[in-house]
């Protein structure tokens, strides 16, 4: 899949996490970027979907997202799930 195509994957794990193993085509965001203030330049209402290694920032990710003001935001929770949608 690639970058511009969506659904926009967002991989919220460390900068180290996502150099040593991450899914091509997916957009990297560090959680502690994110909730510093950088957001995905992207449409409010397009799919996006979280993940890291567990599921834990990922889902904080999520609910940050959704304050603020992006409509369609999902929790897919790890790197495996977000191989799975990127084959799809």
């Amino acid at each position: 899949m690639a970058k511009s195509q969506y659904p926009y994957l967002l991989d919220v794990r460390s900068r180290e996490e996502w150099v040593n193993n991450h899914v091509e085509g997916s957009h990297h965001i560090p959680i502690n970027e994110l909730l510093g203030g950088k957001l995905p330049d992207i449409p409010k209402s397009t799919s996006i979907y979280t993940f890291c290694r567990s599921g834990n920032r990922s889902e904080v990710a999520r609910e940050y997202l959704v304050k603020n003001d992006f409509t369609n935001v999902q929790n897919i929770k790890t790197l495996e799930q977000a191989r799975k949608m990127a084959q799809q």
